[in-house]
C-alpha cells in the first residue's frame, strides 16, 4: 500500500493495484500530496511511463507538451491522444540505445515492441515479434569485430508510415493578404515542388520573398531550382552574395514567402517537413523532398550521404520519411561552437548529424511495414520526479521513432494468461480479444476491470 513517506498516513482514496506490475493507483488519478500532512507522495501508478523531455513522433514535441485530441504517429498512420497523464515516481529508469536511433529513457516495466533475429546478414530470419518490458531487453552483439554473425538479441521496430494525404494541389488563399495581382492561387503538389521545398528546408529563408542559398559550384542544383521556379510561372533572380562563395536564388512572391514560413519554418532550429509531404501517399513526392534536402545540405561520406541540422524535429522527421522509403538513417548528436561564415554569425549549440546509407546496411532489416534495428545498449539510472504517458487510440506511441506500448491498458500475450489465477479475469481477457466491434467506452471499461483489482 502506498503511504506518505514522511508521516506514514495512507490517503483516504479508493486504491487499486495493477495486476501486471504491482503498482498502486486510483482510477482517474492519484493525489500528489498526503491529505493528512500535505507532503508530496512518491508513488507508482502502473509504472509504464517515460521521462519528461522525451520526444513523441507525430507532434515531435516533448511528451509533457502534448494535448488531448492531438494526432501523433502510431504503428500505421496517425492516432489521437486521448489523455496525457503524469505522476511522481522514484526508482530506476532504463535508457535504451539502438543503432541509428536517439536514446530514450523509460520506466523498467514500459513495454517495447521488439523482434528477434537470427542468421547472417544475407540469410536473416525474423523469428518473432512481441512486447517486452524494458528491464528484460537484451542487446545484440557481433561475435567479433569483423563478423557479420549476430548473437541473439532484440531488434527495435521503426514503422514505415505509408501516408494518408493524396492532395494534388493546395490553396494559397490563407496566405493572400490583399495582393491584387497574383501569378498563382494554388500550389501544385508533385515531385518537382517537393524537391524545391526540400531545398528550401535545407538552405532557405524568407523575408518578403523566398531565398535559397547555394554554393557557387553547385551549378546543376542552381539550374534545377531555376527550372522549377520558371515552371511555376515566376522569374528566378540569381545573384552572388558579397563576401561569400555562394549565390542567392530568389522566388519573388510575398504569398509564397508566408506559405513557406508556415509550412517549413524559418530559423535553423525551427525547420520542419510539411504534413502534406511527410504524410503523402505518393512515395515519389516524399523521395523528391528528400533529394531536394540532400541537394541543399547533403554531402558524400563513405557509403552514405550525410547532412546536419540544428532542428531536432526536422532530424526525426527526416529519419521517419526515409524509413518510409525503405532506408533508416542514423542520427548522432554533436556540439558545434559559434563561428563566422562570411558576414554571417553561425550560432553554436547541438547539431544532429544524419547518415543516409547508399547501400543495404549490414545490421538493419527491412520488411514490408517496418525496419528493424539492433539494440546496442541499455543503462539503468536512479530517478525521482515526474513521469508521463500518452494514452492513444492504438495504445502505442513512437519514442524517438521507436515503436512502444503505452500504459493505457495492456493487451495480453500468451505469456500473461497463465499468470492470471482468477477465472473471472481470464474470461474478461478473452472478451477483450473479441471486442473489435464493441463501443470504445465499453472496451475501456472492460480493460480497466481486466488489469486492476481493488486492494482490500
Amino acid at each position: 500500500m502506498t503511504s506518505c513517506p514522511y508521516c506514514g498516513h495512507i490517503p483516504s482514496v479508493e486504491l487499486f493495484r495493477c495486476e501486471l506490475c504491482g503498482g498502486v493507483y486510483r482510477v482517474g488519478g492519484f493525489p500528489d500530496r498526503c491529505n493528512l500532512c500535505s507532503r508530496e507522495i512518491t508513488h507508482i501508478r502502473c509504472g509504464r511511463c517515460v521521462k519528461p523531455g522525451t520526444i513523441i513522433s507525430g507532434g515531435f514535441r516533448p511528451i509533457e507538451t502534448l494535448e488531448a485530441g492531438e494526432e501523433i504517429y502510431g504503428s500505421q498512420g496517425r492516432t489521437k491522444v486521448d489523455e496525457v497523464v503524469q505522476h511522481l515516481y522514484e526508482g530506476e529508469l532504463v535508457t535504451i540505445k539502438a543503432l541509428g536511433l536517439l536514446p530514450f529513457s523509460v520506466t523498467p516495466d514500459h513495454e517495447i515492441f521488439i523482434s528477434t533475429v537470427s542468421g547472417k546478414d544475407w540469410n536473416r530470419q525474423v523469428s518473432n515479434t512481441y512486447l517486452k518490458p524494458a528491464k528484460d531487453l537484451e542487446p545484440v552483439f557481433r561475435k567479433s569485430s569483423s563478423s557479420h554473425d549476430l548473437r541473439e538479441g532484440d531488434f527495435l521496430i521503426v514503422p514505415r508510415q505509408t501516408g494518408t494525404i493524396d492532395s494534388q494541389e493546395l490553396s494559397l488563399r490563407p496566405w493572400i493578404n490583399g495582393e491584387a495581382r497574383l501569378k498563382r492561387k494554388t500550389w501544385p503538389v508533385n515531385r518537382d515542388t517537393a524537391w524545391l521545398i526540400g531545398l528550401y528546408t535545407a538552405d532557405g529563408c524568407v523575408s518578403n520573398k523566398v531565398r535559397l542559398y547555394l554554393g557557387s559550384e553547385e551549378q546543376s542544383t542552381i539550374d534545377e531550382a531555376k527550372r522549377i521556379i520558371e515552371a511555376l510561372g515566376f522569374k528566378p533572380n540569381v545573384k552572388p552574395v558579397k563576401g561569400e562563395r555562394c549565390v542567392e536564388v530568389q522566388l519573388q512572391s510575398r504569398v509564397l514567402a508566408r506559405a513557406f514560413r508556415e509550412w517549413c519554418g524559418h530559423s535553423a532550429k525551427g525547420k520542419q517537413i510539411p504534413d502534406f509531404i511527410i504524410d503523402h501517399i505518393d512515395p515519389s513526392i516524399r523521395e523528391g523532398f528528400l533529394k531536394g534536402y540532400l541537394a541543399g545540405d547533403g554531402y558524400a561520406g563513405i557509403n552514405c550521404w550525410k547532412a546536419s541540422t540544428a532542428s531536432l524535429k526536422l532530424a526525426l522527421q527526416l529519419q521517419l520519411l526515409s524509413t518510409s522509403l525503405g532506408s533508416l538513417p542514423n542520427i548522432y548528436i554533436r556540439a558545434r561552437e559559434e563561428s563566422i561564415l562570411g558576414r554571417r554569425v553561425i550560432k553554436g549549440g547541438p547539431q544532429f548529424l544524419l547518415e543516409f546509407p547508399r547501400r543495404k546496411h549490414d545490421f538493419k532489416i527491412v520488411v514490408e511495414q517496418f525496419i528493424l534495428t539492433p539494440l546496442l545498449k541499455i543503462t539503468r539510472d536512479p530517478y525521482r520526479g515526474r513521469i508521463f504517458d500518452a494514452k492513444t487510440d492504438q495504445e502505442v506511441i513512437l519514442l524517438n521513432n521507436a515503436l512502444t506500448h503505452n500504459c493505457g491498458g495492456k493487451w495480453p500475450t500468451h505469456k500473461d494468461i497463465p499468470k492470471l489465477q482468477n477465472t473471472r479475469e481470464k474470461e474478461l481477457y478473452r472478451k477483450l480479444e473479441m471486442m473489435n466491434d464493441e463501443s470504445e467506452s465499453h472496451r475501456r471499461r472492460l480493460k480497466q476491470f481486466a488489469i486492476a483489482r481493488q486492494v482490500r
